[in-house]
């Protein structure tokens, strides 16, 4: 019998919801939790850096105006 394994300390909703998602649905090996961990802190980055460029002006000034 297997444990559903912690979700990582430091994630985001984003990243939280795709670690459950998945451990919900596999049983995965050591090496295989440790690429888990990293998509879900790179899908709160992008999630991060998204919100970011969405409130950013398309254009920005330079030094000739």
């Amino acid at each position: 019998m297997s444990t559903t394994p912690r979700t990582p300390t430091g994630l985001d909703a984003p990243g939280r919801k795709l670690w459950a998602s998945i451990v919900a649905e596999f049983e995965l090996a050591e090496h295989e939790l440790v690429q888990l961990e990293e998509a879900a802190r790179t899908r709160d980055l992008l999630g991060r850096l998204r919100a970011e460029l969405d409130a950013s002006p398309v254009m920005l000034e330079s030094s000739q105006g």
